[in-house]
Formats: C-alpha cells, structure tokens, sequence
C-alpha cells in the first residue's frame, strides 16, 4: 500500500513541477504534497489493532503493539454497525476514541457492547 502511496504523491510533484506555476505558489504546493505524504506513510505505519481487556466497568486496559495503557471510558456512542468508546488514558492530554466495526469482532461481542453503552448513556440522562 506504501508504494502507491509514493507513487501518487511523486506524480503529483511532478505535475505540480511540470506547470508554469508561480514559484511561490508551486513551493507552497509542494510542501502541501509533502505533508500529505509524511503524514499517510505515519499513518498507516500506525495502524494495528487494539486489545481491549475489561478491569472493571469503566477502566480498561488497552495494548496497541508495543504500548499498554490503562484508560477510563468517558463516553462512546452507538450505531448500527459501528460503536465508538473514547477512553481518558493515564498521563494523556486527550482521550483516545476507537472505533469497532460489527465485523472486527464476534457478533455477541458487539452485541453486549451496544447493549452496554446504550445502558450507561441512559444512566447518565
């Protein structure tokens, strides 16, 4: 995926370079593509799976490669196909919000998943 990746983000340049642009403006373009580049390679070098262990209700315990962090649920929110839970980690600015599709896990999994959020959302009200 990485060499297509590349590959677009070179011909952009390219073209960008080819086009009797202002130098500014082709300067300032380029940058753009080059962020764009640095950016899509970091991401997707950074992207895995996480495993979520339950400790109690609300904290959770999430490893992600190499890192473990513990993370307290602080809200998620429920589709039909999708839940979201947004975890306030330890020793981190901002909470981290992860995504979990009906199919990335067994049925009865995400099953229990939204039944639960939809029960804490309406504790809260």
């Amino acid at each position: 995926m990485g060499v297509w990746r590349i590959a677009t983000h070179l011909l952009a340049a390219a073209a960008i370079a080819l086009a009797r642009l202002p130098t500014p403006l082709a300067a300032m373009l380029l940058l753009v593509v080059a962020a764009s580049l640095w950016l899509g390679l970091r991401r997707e070098q950074r992207r895995g799976r996480w495993v979520l262990t339950p400790l109690t209700a609300d904290d959770w315990h999430l490893r992600y490669h190499d890192r473990e962090e513990r993370g307290r649920v602080c809200g998620g929110r429920v589709f039909r196909h999708l839940v979201t839970l947004r975890f306030r980690v330890e020793g981190r600015r901002w909470p981290r919000t992860i995504a979990i599709a009906a199919d990335a896990v067994p049925a009865d999994v995400h099953r229990r998943l939204r039944a639960w959020l939809n029960l804490r959302e309406g504790d809260r009200q």
